[in-house]
């Protein structure tokens, strides 16, 4: 069976972020290097911010959560992030599954995480925002949960009447997105068709387009292109590079759902050029999203084995989805066989339900029944322990044993 985690993010998640897991730290960030975050009861929590005037912002986490401690690893300790969190909110952790956690989550219904939360003084939730956050995003969301609609109106007017200095276009640009108003686009284009080059080297409008580039063909995206020795001088060129990887990705499912080859091909070179060191392997990444989006079987069996021969992936949810996919939709002999093995890797390396019910799946349409049985009894074993639902499964099991 497909794991439940979407392929794209299975991958990119896993490639991308995999090596901040291993010297994260899930408590508060040291003073002055990232988010400081206040310690104390969720009421406590709520006076200070009173008492500040500030709104929450609110990391719901658990202890077994990847994304959860890739953010303590990554995103929270970044002094940027810090500077932004610490001037703006009082910044709170709570375990979702420990002590007043347990309420806090039933309360406002959290059950995917990372959460991130942004609440006022009075408890009343303003925005929220799941999964990984890079820190450049990050603080585009926070900003999202400072939204105030007066000042929105008053910049409007200002704007109207012909106000167009560089630092009100910048915060009116901010205050549209932070609303999620789609003029943001528009604010942000204007401002950068008027910088000139020694002004976009200013640090403050470096750092708003390369918030702003966020989407493909966006005039932020365009100018942090054209411009990348410049950002990578800043921000880092890792940084850089991931974030040109980032978007491209972000843009693929709409892409594929357009069928749009041609973007598809845009997306392509866009990360073949991203100067990420794993580029290369990141076009495969980027052929099976668009291929298994519009279902074009040929080409995702036919990148798939590329992918696989090139790159032995160790990855159990990617080695177990792309099996599935080739199950669902592969016939030669040569691609089962490929896909076999693929599977029994994916239950070496993490034995579950649902890679145990692929791997049988597959050892059944390869005429390998007797295995098959095996398998598919031990994922059943491991569905009851899992609490989850195996009927599929047994069917298979069922059609086995009556010599199907």
């Amino acid at each position: 069976m497909k794991y439940s985690v979407k392929l794209r993010m299975a991958m990119v998640l896993f490639a991308l972020f995999f090596s901040f897991v291993h010297n994260y730290a899930q408590n508060t960030a040291p003073k002055g290097q990232g988010i400081q975050f206040f310690t104390g009861t969720w009421e406590e929590v709520k006076a200070e911010a009173k008492k500040q005037n500030k709104p929450i912002m609110v990391d719901a986490y658990t202890t077994w959560c990847g994304p959860c401690k890739m953010m303590s690893a990554n995103t929270f300790p970044d002094p940027k992030v810090g500077e932004f969190y610490n001037r703006h909110y009082v910044n709170y952790k709570i375990d979702a599954e420990k002590g007043e956690g347990k309420d806090f989550a039933r309360q406002y219904r959290v059950d995917r995480y990372p959460t991130l939360l942004f609440i006022n003084g009075e408890g009343e939730e303003i925005y929220r925002t799941l999964g990984y956050q890079q820190p450049a995003q990050f603080i585009m969301e926070g900003r999202k949960g400072l939204f105030d609609q007066k000042t929105l109106l008053a910049m409007q007017q200002e704007y109207n009447s012909g106000k167009r200095d560089v630092t009100f276009m910048r915060q009116f640009a901010m205050l549209l997105w932070a609303g999620s108003l789609p003029q943001y686009n528009q604010i942000a284009a204007e401002l950068l068709a008027t910088l000139s080059p020694e002004e976009l080297k200013q640090p403050e409008n470096l750092n708003f387009v390369f918030d702003f580039a966020t989407t493909l063909n966006s005039k932020a995206f365009d100018v942090l292109l054209a411009n990348r020795q410049m950002f990578a001088e800043v921000v880092g060129a890792k940084e850089v590079s991931e974030k040109i990887v980032s978007v491209a990705f972000q843009a693929l499912p709409d892409v594929a759902a357009k069928h749009d080859k041609n973007m598809f091909d845009q997306i392509v070179n866009t990360v073949k050029k991203s100067g990420h060191e794993n580029a290369d392997e990141y076009t495969y990444y980027v052929g099976l999203d668009y291929y298994n989006g519009t279902a074009d079987w040929k080409n995702y069996i036919t990148t798939a084995n590329q992918y696989m021969g090139k790159f032995k992936t160790e990855n159990p949810n990617l080695l177990n989805n792309v099996a599935w996919e080739f199950y669902l939709h592969a016939e030669k002999k040569k691609d089962l066989k490929n896909a076999v093995k693929w599977a029994k890797r994916s239950v070496e390396i993490q034995p579950a339900f649902y890679n145990h019910d692929t791997y049988a799946a597959l050892l059944y349409k390869t005429g390998n029944k007797k295995e098959a049985l095996k398998i598919a009894e031990k994922a059943v074993e491991l569905a009851k322990q899992a609490r989850q639902d195996y009927s599929e499964t047994q069917k298979l099991i069922d059609r086995i044993k009556a010599g199907q």
